[in-house]
């Protein structure tokens, strides 16, 4: 559904975060301080990218769970 009337549990979705051994510049103790702040379906678009090292300027480091 568009943004303005999609329900919270279109927008609001609970990120589970698993990190394997190659991901060792992740601030772990950064993200259990965020861990009850909320986050949306635009924070799992920027927080791949992130991830992912991709290159784009669509890429909005605020909305990087990871690397904010």
């Amino acid at each position: 559904m568009p943004y303005f009337m999609a329900p919270a549990t279109q927008i609001l979705v609970p990120p589970i975060l698993w990190f394997g051994a190659n991901f060792t510049d992740v601030d772990v103790a950064g993200l259990k301080a965020r861990k009850m702040d909320a986050y949306s379906h635009d924070n799992l678009f920027h927080t791949l990218l992130g991830v992912m090292g991709v290159k784009t300027q669509v890429y909005d480091t605020k909305l990087d769970i990871v690397g904010s």
